[in-house]
């Protein structure tokens, strides 16, 4: 069988009960930048639709982050900018924190190197 290159997720849709407001957030609180209806983060879109979010739990939006320092970074930007972030659980190896978004999207925030392919 011919190897195939791996896939790369590049965008997700959500429904927000206010895809414009909660865009806004994406925009100010985590650095999207809007391109007519989407918003763009490191190559990968960000859709909202009108509707009730889905419930939150193991649905989330996962953030990988290159070292423990960025994420540690990132922790202290949304803290700064009056997001409720949980203590960074884990080690170099692993370490991750979850916070959510205005319409309670949870959205991880993680450290993991790539393994190798």
């Amino acid at each position: 069988m011919d190897a195939l290159p791996p896939l790369a997720v590049n965008h997700v849709n959500l429904r927000a009960r206010d895809p414009e407001a909660l865009g806004r957030w994406y925009e100010a609180v985590l650095g999207f930048q809007r391109r007519g209806p989407f918003l763009w983060s490191a190559g990968t879109l960000l859709v909202f639709s009108r509707g009730d979010p889905f419930p939150s739990g193991d649905l989330h939006i996962g953030c990988r982050l290159a070292s423990r320092a960025d994420l540690d970074g990132w922790v202290d930007r949304l803290r700064a900018r009056g997001v409720a972030v949980p203590p960074v659980e884990g080690d170099d190896a692993y370490a991750t924190t979850r916070i959510v978004d205005p319409e309670g999207n949870e959205i991880e925030l993680f450290h993991e190197p790539v393994p190798p392919r």
